[in-house]
């Protein structure tokens, strides 16, 4: 949950937010997939940076605490963000956090050169477990979040997971952890 709108995949802030919400349906009809492209490279010449204070509790119930510029917030409950955190498990009640801080386009390359193909854990990723995550824009301004593709905005919204809300049937070959 964040707040009280439902999301099942991930609630994500940022760059990819304000791409997806850049992405018009009217864009969309016309060009099809590629609307997200064009829509992405629009965004990225003019992204600022999203200032962002986050507390989370973790799986071992320790408080957490992240404040500075991010180029996306990526929260989860059955996704990967980056590739040393691994699948999510979505039968454990915690939610997957990845935060990439913004950084010039060359490092964040870099960065994402080494993380996926040479997965070494990079300094400007951080990567948690948490039961909790209340999420605060400093500046006092909505920040657009992609609630499985939908466009919500908030201030400030505690993100949680609620185990066992909803039922889903598996086959046999069902693996929690892939």
């Amino acid at each position: 949950m964040a707040g009280d709108e439902p999301f099942v995949l991930s609630a994500i802030a940022g760059l990819p937010a304000d791409a997806s919400a850049a992405a018009t349906h009217e864009r969309k009809n016309s060009l099809g997939p590629v609307a997200f492209v064009v829509a992405g490279v629009e965004e990225a010449l003019s992204f600022d940076g999203l200032r962002v204070e986050i507390d989370a509790v973790s799986d071992d119930g320790a408080d957490y605490e992240w404040s500075g510029e991010a180029a996306a917030i990526l929260v989860g409950n059955v996704r990967q963000f980056a590739a040393e955190g691994g699948q999510a498990d979505a039968e454990d009640g915690l939610l997957e956090v990845t935060v990439v801080e913004r950084l010039p386009a060359r490092d964040a390359l870099v960065e994402y050169v080494e993380q996926r193909a040479f997965q070494w854990e990079t300094e400007h990723v951080t990567e948690l477990h948490a039961r909790r995550l209340d999420f605060e824009s400093p500046v006092g301004q909505p920040v657009a979040f992609s609630l499985d593709g939908e466009i919500r905005e908030f201030e400030r919204v505690t993100l949680a997971a609620r185990p066992g809300a909803l039922r889903v049937r598996v086959g046999d070959d069902y693996d929690p952890d892939p």
